[in-house]
This record gives structure tokens, sequence and C-alpha cells, in this order.
């Protein structure tokens, strides 16, 4: 499981520097208060989406944290952001812009509040392997 997980997380850090390197030309477009808001927005929405699986879930796989929680809050919002990014209209732009955003503030959020992450104990759920 540790080499399916290391390449997994070697995907997801190949998406962050994409990420990063998408904002920083995104740095000189009119509308980036608007986009910045819009992506805390979204990331506090796959966030909750996240928190909601576990909440209403009675056991776990004991690995599901490490891949849903980066699934949903790192790959998705890459991947519909790339998707709308292709469409080259302007109102899916902003859209598209804010999914790519809203990746690293999931992140910072992540790396701020990281022990409420632990949805295993926070939800009280049992563990299967």
């Amino acid at each position: 499981m540790g080499i399916i997980l290391l390449f997994y997380f070697i995907i997801i850090f190949v998406i962050i520097g994409l990420s990063i390197l998408q904002i920083f030309k995104l740095r000189k477009e009119i509308n980036f208060n608007k986009t910045i808001f819009y992506s805390i927005l979204v990331s506090i929405l796959f966030l909750l989406i996240t928190d909601l699986k576990y909440a209403n879930s009675k056991e776990v796989y004991a690995f599901e944290p490490f891949f849903l929680i980066p699934f949903m809050t790192i790959v998705i919002p890459f991947v519909l952001g790339a998707i709308l990014n292709v469409l080259k209209k302007e109102k899916l732009k902003i859209i598209s812009n804010s999914l790519i955003i809203s990746i690293l503030i999931s992140i910072i959020v992540m790396i701020i509040f990281n022990e409420y992450l632990d949805v295993i104990e926070r939800f009280n759920l049992k563990i299967y392997y």
C-alpha cells in the first residue's frame, strides 16, 4: 500500500506544482480579487463535502482518508479547472481559475488545521483493513 500511496502523492505534488505555475500566470488578471473570493468558497465547499461523506459513514477503510481527502480537494478541482480552461469562455475562465487557486487554499487550510483532518477519530469511525 505504501508504494501506491507514494505514486499517488507524487501525482498530487505534480498537480500542486502545476497549480502554482498557473497562479503565477494569473497574477496580472483583472478579476483576481473576485477569483480569490470564489476560490475560498470552492475550497470550503470541497472540504465540507469530504466531511459530510465521513459524517455519514459508519466504518471506513484504514487508508481511505489518505486517498479521498487529497482527491476531493486537489485532484477534482484541478481536473475541472483544466477542462473549463480548455473551453476558452470568459465566464468559465473565472471558474477555472477559482478552482486552480482553491487547490492552494485547500492545502493551506489542511496544513493549518491538520488536527481536524483526522476524520477517523473525529467521527469515531470503525476501521477495516
